[in-house]
């Protein structure tokens, strides 16, 4: 055991120091340290020290961290696979102190699992199951298409129900064998694993309706009959909430086709009455003229509704020859009208799902946009960049100025699609605007404004009538197909939320009966990256975010499009924790929590699943991934304490919370395995600077930081491996001009009132050094050098804004969100960071570098002291099971 720092002795054991051989040509005699001679001369005891102990540090990587492998000998890599590193002893026993700056107490855990023996095979079967479950996924997303969706029986039904050529039999046979083939052993159909009794009572009437209409399958018609009569009271057990699209209208329609079919139905049931009642109510509400006029979400449940015109609404059909990609409403118009182009769609569907048809198809945007959503925040997208790339490419190619839906080629839109796709595109650095994007030839806009929906209730969509109307005058007037002006080419794509507003009030659809929670839950995540001057975004912001705080104070986050595992949890991560406070890998570790996998599923017509975008797999690779990290980080931790003893750095006020803090926000903002250097070079300068900062306050000035004290404890660094990606007289060239320019502004004496690391110029030189240890140098042409000071200059005045505002007390947060020139400048900041700039520009990776240190200032001050204490312990040193 090495004597520790702190008078007892150290729980870790001792790394062999010569486990590795020296890189060649290697010495101490590089570290020579030239700072300018116009250094004050309280600093100058300082100048070898600092620079040793940094590019020292630097230099010992713990490996090269990927998943190939460490450079390490067998025997110390083998306790990290499993995340033990941290012994246990070493958390009871220890109670950090604290420096006199105020720092927020950081709690270690007080205990985690013993260490476990592990064969020395553990870590490569650990890793070959981590790239066989990427190669799986990578299939997956390969093959791509229009979207995996499972089957409904309600739509099903309706499909089966479609007469062939004379009318002696069904024209589509396979899909009354579905039927048959798929009731469950209670003779309901329906969603087999989640009972819901909208979803079981709605496609069993519709499933023994088709087997009675072709006289057909007595028994099976007779043991649904059964079900219905014992389970049609559950509708008035059951969250309106969980009632899926159309229900209202689309059952008693279907009652009355039992009750002519001569079927034994519980046509009295309260539950059934209380639902006719309704119906009635939103008939009576429908815009008869204008849904026969414009394409509406009226188009999605036609089935429900009596006496249409259809060759009115024959040219409202999409071009794939469905009413709005629904089978069941577009099976219900084959019947009516005999249309080739419904017949063309139904053929294309049943033949692509065996018989069964789902209850919305396509579904291909849909699909593309939350497969990429759930990659990147299970913390995994990286081991996906072509693919998501690919499908990012899919998004913008299908974006428009009015928004998106489910499917391409739409004439509607909705808001949940639009603000998930305008996140994504804006985050992956594209320019949703179609005048920068694209030119206007290559893309015409549509030539009308066309109400947006969600996956939504058609009938729900007409509960206020007023609400359609001006839209409709607008709808009515617009001339045919034209190009954007030159002024519309210079518009914030931002606009596109205008599509969605009314008044101060945004919605899924025009006319809807309720907020989904979903909705406004993406809408909040879009609005987060706003850039300067664009005012609906703010706007959307402060709707959506007092929206969801009212439902979540009430517990009302029960949604109309999705039963997920916890969306409550997701949506008060989304509140407490905004883009500019949420850093990538306390992200992950909550949604992994968060996530339900397969389990998971959506409300349309009826319950169904998105077999890409909820997905066991995914869940399994994230924790392995996880996991995996996690043991590297904790080996890095290790070392980073055996560094600090070595150095005796808490001699100098630098205390080991502050060591784990520096180290948890690298880790957090870092965590790619193959970012060691990054991780260690970010603590390192955050550590080393707090310790020269307490080192030169008036009553430290004296203190054992002179002369030759540290240089013993850091030489004994210099024999390890040096993972450098820049030749060492580079490196060592800027690293010192980089702290030379740091030392001379930092502040000390009574300007100096909590830690150095809240400081702009700490966080400049916190930058400064990542990107050395990442391999890259300040940019010397004039675009990329614009762009660089500007980031330098918002790094420093927003950091000093966050520090003014940062407090003990649970005051900071309430302070930066009332400070509009902290706002104003991170809008700034992510506009420089996300706005493409051209091939001359910046490179990205450094501006992600700047955007990641900024954001972990604004998180170590925005954060309450317990929450920064949960999230350390559960990414350092909680397994995800």
């Amino acid at each position: 055991m090495a004597s520790s720092a702190l008078g007892k002795a150290s729980p870790f054991p001792a790394i062999p120091r010569n486990s590795l051989p020296p890189e060649p040509g290697f010495s101490s005699t590089f570290f020579s340290f030239l700072l300018p001679g116009r250094l004050l001369p309280s600093f100058r005891p300082l100048k070898a020290e600092i620079n040793v102990i940094l590019i020292s540090f630097c230099a010992n990587s713990v490996g090269n961290g990927g998943m190939g492998g460490w450079r390490r000998k067998a025997d110390l890599a083998i306790p990290v696979w499993r995340g033990n590193a941290i012994l246990k002893s070493s958390f009871h026993e220890y109670r950090p102190k604290f420096s006199d700056k105020k720092l927020k107490e950081v709690e270690l855990p007080k205990k985690i699992p013993e260490p476990q023996e592990e064969s020395a095979a553990k870590p490569a079967e650990g890793r070959r199951r981590i790239w066989e479950m990427i190669k799986e996924v990578k299939a997956m997303l390969s093959s791509m298409g229009d979207g995996e969706i499972t089957s409904s029986a309600y739509d099903t039904a309706w499909v089966a129900m479609v007469p062939g050529a004379g009318g002696c039999g069904p024209r589509f046979p396979s899909s009354l064998q579905w039927i048959v083939d798929n009731q469950l052993d209670d003779g309901s159909w329906g969603d087999q694993v989640l009972f819901s009794a909208h979803d079981r009572i709605i496609s069993t009437l519709a499933c023994v309706v088709a087997l009675r209409f072709w006289n057909l399958y007595r028994d099976q018609c007779q043991r649904g009959l059964l079900f219905l009569k014992e389970n049609m009271r559950r509708l008035a057990e059951e969250d309106e909430e969980l009632m899926p699209i159309g229900f209202e209208v689309a059952l008693p329609s279907l009652m009355d086709l039992a009750k002519g079919l001569g079927l034994d139905c519980p046509y009295d049931d309260p539950a059934l009455q209380f639902i006719c009642a309704k119906r009635e109510i939103k008939l009576k509400r429908i815009p008869r003229e204008l849904m026969h006029k414009v394409p509406t979400t009226l188009l999605h449940s036609l089935e429900g509704m009596p006496g249409l015109e259809w060759q009115s609404l024959l040219k409202l059909q999409s071009s794939n020859g469905s009413f709005l990609f629904s089978p069941s409403s577009t099976a219900y118009a084959l019947m009516q009208t005999g249309d080739e182009n419904c017949l063309r769609y139904l053929k294309k569907v049943v033949d692509r799902f065996h018989g069964g048809v789902p209850n919305v198809y396509p579904v291909d945007l849909f699909e593309h946009l939350w497969v990429v959503d759930r990659l990147e925040r299970l913390g995994i997208s990286r081991y996906f960049e072509a693919e998501i790339k690919q499908c990012m490419d899919y998004i913008f190619k299908h974006w428009s100025e009015h928004g998106i839906c489910w499917a391409r080629s739409s004439e509607v839109r909705d808001i949940d699609d639009t603000a998930m796709a305008f996140r994504l595109l804006r985050l992956h650095g594209y320019r949703v605007s179609p005048g920068d994007g694209l030119q206007p030839s290559d893309r015409p806009t549509r030539c009308r404004r066309l109400d947006p929906i969600a996956q939504s209730d058609p009938a729900a969509a007409v509960d206020d009538p007023d609400a359609l109307a001006p839209d409709s005058d607008n709808l009515l007037q617009r001339p045919g197909p034209q190009l954007p002006s030159p002024a519309s080419l210079q518009q914030s794509h931002a606009d596109v939320f205008q599509n969605f507003k009314r008044d101060d009030k945004f919605f899924g659809f025009i006319g809807q009966s309720t907020q989904a929670v979903t909705g406004m839950y993406n809408l909040n995540r879009a609005s987060q990256l706003i850039f300067p001057d664009e005012e609906i975004l703010k706007q959307a912001k402060n709707f959506s975010y007092h929206f969801l705080r009212e439902k979540h104070a009430s517990n009302q986050l029960l949604d109309k499009w999705v039963i997920a595992k916890d969306l409550p949890g997701e949506v008060a991560y989304a509140l407490d924790f905004p883009f500019y406070a949420s850093l990538p890998r306390i992200e992950t570790r909550l949604y992994i929590e968060q996530y339900g996998g397969d389990g998971d599923v959506w409300i349309g017509k009826t319950l169904y699943r998105m077999l890409y975008v909820n997905n066991v797999l995914y869940l399994d690779l994230a924790k392995a991934d996880f996991n995996q990290c996690q043991a590297i980080h904790q080996l890095e931790w290790l070392g980073l304490q055996r560094w600090y003893e070595e150095c005796g750095l808490n001699e100098h006020g630098t205390w080991q919370n502050f060591l784990l803090r520096a180290y948890f926000l690298a880790s957090v903002s870092k965590f790619e395995p193959d970012r060691s250097a990054e991780r260690l070079g970010w603590a390192g300068t955050a550590v080393l600077a707090e310790a020269v900062a307490n080192s030169t306050t008036p009553d430290a000035i004296h203190s054992k930081l002179t002369g030759e004290v540290l240089v013993g404890h850091i030489l004994r660094l210099l024999d390890r491996p040096c993972p450098l990606k820049l030749p060492i007289h580079i490196f060592r060239r800027h690293l010192r001009w980089a702290w030379g320019e740091w030392l001379l502004k930092l502040e000390v004496g009574e300007n100096q009132q909590r830690s150095c690391l809240l400081q702009g110029g700490t966080a400049l030189l916190l930058v400064r050094s990542i990107e050395l240890c990442a391999g890259r140098t300040e940019p010397e042409d004039e675009p990329a050098r614009l762009e660089y000071d500007r980031l330098v200059r918002l790094t420093i005045s927003i950091c000093g804004r966050l520090q003014s505002c940062a407090r003990v007390d649970q005051g900071s947060k309430v302070r930066i969100e009332s400070d509009s020139d902290i706002e104003s400048e991170m809008q700034e900041l992510v506009k420089c960071v996300l706005e493409p700039r051209g091939p001359n520009g910046l490179n990205r990776e450094t501006k992600q570098t700047f955007l990641a240190v900024v954001k972990s200032i604004y998180y170590l001050a925005w954060c309450p002291s317990t929450k920064l204490n949960n999230h350390i312990t559960k990414v350092l040193f909680e397994q995800v099971e």
